[in-house]
């Protein structure tokens, strides 16, 4: 958009209620969050420098199947530094979703998946520095 005034504020979500895949086989409450801006606080769980990922978890342990990590997978831009774990964030970006194959049989929700399984899991898409407040 290049009309002026103020931009739209992000909606606030929780991992909960984050829409999560393509497919819609796995559940979550509310309306699909894909392609939105959205908002999400919670406490850093795990972080993967050589992706530049970290899992940010806001109480509702979402797991999706990749490892024992629970949370939503936060992909954070080259030069934006990663918070360590335990540290309490807030986290503004774009609403995607990840298309995994699982090499392993995989937890997502307590729901249980073979090895070779392709899932379509709830994603924020960070756009730079000014999105990812550490508290």
């Amino acid at each position: 958009d290049t009309t002026s005034g103020m931009p739209l504020a992000p909606m606030g979500v929780t991992t909960k209620t984050l829409g999560n895949d393509l497919t819609e086989s796995l559940s979550y409450l509310g309306i699909n969050t894909t392609g939105l801006l959205v908002r999400l606080a919670g406490k850093v769980t795990g972080v993967i420098s050589s992706q530049k990922l970290i899992y940010a978890d806001d109480g509702f342990n979402y797991q999706d199947g990749v490892g024992p990590v629970l949370g939503i997978r936060v992909h954070v831009p080259t030069g934006v530094t990663l918070p360590a774990t335990k540290k309490n964030v807030i986290i503004t970006g774009i609403s995607r979703v990840d298309k995994l194959t699982l090499t392993d049989w995989g937890c997502v929700n307590g729901d249980w998946y073979p090895a070779g399984t392709t899932l379509y899991v709830p994603s924020i898409w960070v756009r730079d520095a000014g999105d990812l407040r550490i508290l």
